[in-house]
């Protein structure tokens, strides 16, 4: 398990995912893996979790251009595989937004935060842990953009 802050871990962490997706993603080379999108084959699944975990072992390492590349492109066929408010795409989502905000991209990270927030409270309820967690980086991600919008900050429940 990888542990906040310990850096050796996540280097170490982001080398063995590396190693990993290479065997994963070979089945997947070329246009088979569009194929695989549109069969909506168990073992791109696979490959997509892992590629999101890399993502977020990459932008703790600060390789945040690939990091973001790899959130997009995951939360993109999360999307298509299963509806942009599915579980796995909102998580994808919720990472990407992570990254652009670590990036630089506070406002664009905030207005994707927000759709994240309400997404996750319509589909998982304001008291739910992938909700709260939503939320409370939302909070964070307002505070260092100083972008204001309609979208409640603390769901109501909580309140």
């Amino acid at each position: 398990m990888i542990e906040r802050g310990d850096e050796t871990s996540v280097s170490a962490g982001v080398a063995g995912l590396r190693t990993c997706l290479e065997h994963l993603a070979a089945p997947f080379a070329g246009d088979k893996r569009a194929e695989a999108l549109a069969a909506r084959d168990g073992g791109l699944r696979q490959l997509l979790h892992c590629e999101k975990i890399l993502g977020t072992g990459l932008r703790r390492q600060g390789l945040l251009e690939e990091a973001a590349a790899l959130h997009l492109a995951v939360a993109r066929e999360w999307a298509e595989l299963d509806g942009e408010n599915h579980d796995n795409a909102l998580s994808a989502q919720h990472e990407l937004a992570l990254t652009l905000g670590a990036a630089g991209s506070a406002v664009e990270a905030t207005q994707m935060l927000e759709r994240v927030v309400t997404a996750r409270m319509r589909e998982d309820g304001a008291g739910h842990r992938k909700t709260l967690a939503a939320v409370r980086d939302l909070g964070e991600a307002r505070e260092r953009s100083a972008f204001t919008s309609t979208v409640p900050c603390v769901p109501a429940s909580a309140a």
